[in-house]
């Protein structure tokens, strides 16, 4: 009889903490109440069918085993509840991030559009400054061209302009060796001329003396004879020989002092 109370006292002590446990299994599953419908359901059909499987067996050995095994399958459904809600955390974790990334992903897009479209204008920028540059490069090509186009024919003019000029050094040197060989000649000439002036000049000067008479002088021109002879005197006879020829003219007309002063040439 004591050993049978004894063991009925270990099943009451085995039930008190059985009923603890699934008291702290109710309060835990107090908290399913904000989760998914999915995960209430299968959890309170157990607990409704641990409270009624301990009211029919009466709390007894049997129902002890009972009650032993229901709570292993609600432990097994918890932690079944708890891996999915790890997983949905996890989920919900991922989808956060995924949508940090996506809207990193939109910034940073943004930011290379706007990038872009700075480089674009850049871009049109430097080519409508290069294209400036070209424009500007072709006028001044252009002007190079025609500058030195200006200049090659400026060129050719002097070298043609040089060319003249060394034509007429080269006239200009025969033109002064002729003239060096004329003034000798005419020096020579002149020499020449004077010499044969001063025996004609002794000549004619024994001439007069021959041909002089002593009679008075007739004094009878006029003045047309003595224009006329006068212009005889300058229009045929020439330099020295005017005065060589005068005195021998007047002598043989019998000029008078007078009339042979007015015919001879001026000095």
């Amino acid at each position: 009889m004591a050993v049978s109370n004894s063991t009925d006292g270990s099943h009451e002590s085995e039930n008190e903490r059985l009923r603890l446990e699934v008291e702290f299994l109710r309060k835990k599953l107090a908290d399913t109440q904000s989760r998914p419908e999915s995960w209430k359901f299968p959890v309170a059909s157990e607990c409704d069918k641990i409270k009624l499987d301990n009211s029919s067996h009466g709390m007894d050995s049997n129902g002890s085993e009972v009650i032993v095994n229901q709570l292993s399958t609600m432990k097994l459904i918890l932690a079944t509840r708890d891996d999915d809600q790890m997983r949905q955390d996890s989920d919900v974790e991922d989808d956060a991030t995924t949508k940090t990334i996506i809207a990193q992903l939109r910034e940073q897009l943004q930011t290379l559009k706007t990038d872009a479209a700075q480089i674009v204008r850049v871009r049109d920028d430097i080519s409508g400054r290069l294209k400036a540059s070209d424009i500007q490069l072709k006028e001044q090509i252009d002007t190079s061209a025609k500058r030195a186009t200006r200049v090659t024919g400026l060129e050719q003019r002097v070298h043609e302009k040089d060319k003249i000029i060394d034509e007429l050094r080269a006239e200009l040197r025969e033109f002064m060796i002729e003239a060096e060989e004329l003034v000798a000649s005419q020096a020579s000439l002149s020499a020449e001329l004077e010499q044969k002036d001063e025996e004609m000049e002794l000549q004619m000067e024994s001439y007069a003396e021959a041909l002089r008479v002593d009679t008075e002088p007739a004094g009878n021109m006029n003045e047309g004879q003595l224009d006329y002879l006068h212009h005889i005197v300058f229009k045929y006879m020439s330099g020295v020989q005017q005065k060589q020829l005068v005195p021998v003219i007047a002598t043989i007309l019998k000029f008078t002092a007078a009339e042979m002063k007015a015919v001879m040439p001026p000095r």
